[in-house]
C-alpha cells in the first residue's frame, strides 16, 4: 500500500514535471547569458521580451495550463509539509490581497499554524522618517533578546526586532508583554499595520508586488534588508512577489544578486504554481535548503522538490 507521504511525494512529481513541461514547451523559460547582479548562478532567465515576458507573451497558453494543474492539485502536492510548524505572513506596500490569501490558504492546507499577520508600512520603506525609526526601535528594549549591533540600517534593526521577539529559540527570555510592546511601538509609530497580532514562529513568508518603477527609491533594498535580517532570527523566511518582481530593484531581484543569500525567493506569487512554490519553499529551508523559484530571471526551477 502506498503511504500519503509517498502518495504526496508521487503527485508532486507529477505535478512539477507537468508545469515545467508547459513552461519549457510554451518558452517562458529560456537559457540566457548570466548578467551581473543576476543572482547565485545562472539559471533560467526571461526571454528578451522584457521582465514580464513570462506572462504576458506567447508563453501565456502553456503557463496556463499549468496553472489549471496547479491549482486543481496544489492543495494536495502540500499536505503536511508544515504540519506543525508556525508561519508569520507579512505584507509590504505593493502587495496583492489576492496574494495574500492564497499564501495563507496554501500555509493551511500544508498543516501550517499562522502565526500572524503584519504588514510593513510605506513609512518603514521610505527615507525620510530614518530618524524617527531610529529612535523608535532605540526605545525598543528586550532584555532577553538583545539586539545585533552590526545591523546600522533602521529596516534591518526591524527585521531583527520582530525576528527577536518571535524566534522560537528566544521565548524562554521574551515576555509576552515584551513582544506586545515591540510589535505596538512599531504599529502606533506608523511603520506596522497589524492584522493578527503575531505569536513566535518558525517561519515566515514575506509578500511583496511586482516590477517596481524606477523612481521607488529605496523601497526593494528597504525590504531585502528587513528579510534578511529577518532571517538571522527565524530558521525559514521565503520572500515572494508577483511577475516582474526578478528585475530591477525589486526586493526579490536583490536577493538573488546576494550570492551568500540565506533566503529562498518566488518571482511568480500571482500564480497558482507560485503560491504553491512559496509554501514548498518555506518547508524546504526548514529542512536546511535555500532556493530560487519561479519563472523570472535568476530562478533555478520552477519550484522546490521536497523528499
Amino acid at each position: 500500500m502506498v503511504s500519503f507521504r509517498n502518495f504526496a511525494a508521487s503527485l508532486l512529481a507529477v505535478l512539477l514535471a507537468v508545469i515545467i513541461g508547459a513552461v519549457i514547451g510554451s518558452g517562458a523559460l529560456a537559457p540566457a547569458p548570466q548578467t551581473p547582479g543576476a543572482g547565485p548562478k545562472a539559471g533560467p532567465a526571461h526571454s528578451a521580451d522584457g521582465p514580464n515576458a513570462s506572462r504576458t507573451s506567447g508563453s501565456a497558453a502553456g503557463l496556463e495550463e499549468a496553472d489549471k494543474f496547479a491549482r486543481a492539485v496544489g492543495g494536495r502536492a502540500v499536505a503536511g509539509v508544515l504540519s506543525g510548524q508556525s508561519v508569520l505572513v507579512v505584507t509590504v506596500p505593493g502587495a496583492e490581497q489576492g496574494d495574500v490569501d492564497a499564501v495563507k490558504d496554501y500555509l493551511s492546507k500544508a498543516g501550517a499554524q499562522l502565526s500572524g499577520h503584519i504588514g510593513v508600512t510605506d513609512a518603514f520603506v521610505g527615507t525620510a522618517d530614518e530618524a524617527k525609526l531610529r529612535t523608535v526601535v532605540d526605545n525598543i528594549i528586550v532584555p532577553g533578546a538583545p539586539l545585533d549591533p552590526n545591523n546600522v540600517d533602521q529596516q534591518s534593526r526591524v527585521g531583527d526586532v520582530i525576528g527577536s521577539v518571535l524566534a522560537p529559540q528566544t521565548q524562554d527570555n521574551v515576555k509576552p508583554e515584551e513582544r506586545a510592546n515591540a510589535i505596538n511601538l512599531l504599529r502606533v509609530n506608523g511603520y506596522l499595520s497589524v492584522a493578527q497580532d503575531p505569536a513566535p514562529a518558525a517561519a515566515a513568508v514575506i509578500v511583496t508586488g511586482g516590477a517596481l518603477a524606477a523612481d521607488s527609491g529605496d523601497k526593494g533594498p528597504a525590504v531585502a534588508r528587513f528579510a534578511k535580517a529577518l532571517r538571522a532570527r527565524l530558521p525559514a523566511v521565503v520572500v515572494a512577489g508577483r511577475s516582474g518582481s526578478s528585475g530591477g530593484s525589486a526586493a526579490v531581484a536583490l536577493i538573488r544578486a546576494d550570492k551568500a543569500t540565506q533566503l529562498s525567493a518566488v518571482d511568480d506569487l500571482d500564480s497558482p504554481m507560485g503560491q504553491v512554490a512559496a509554501v514548498l519553499a518555506v518547508a524546504e529551508q526548514l529542512q536546511g535548503h535555500v532556493g530560487q523559484y519561479g519563472t523570472g530571471e535568476g530562478a533555478t526551477a520552477v519550484a522546490p522538490t521536497i523528499g
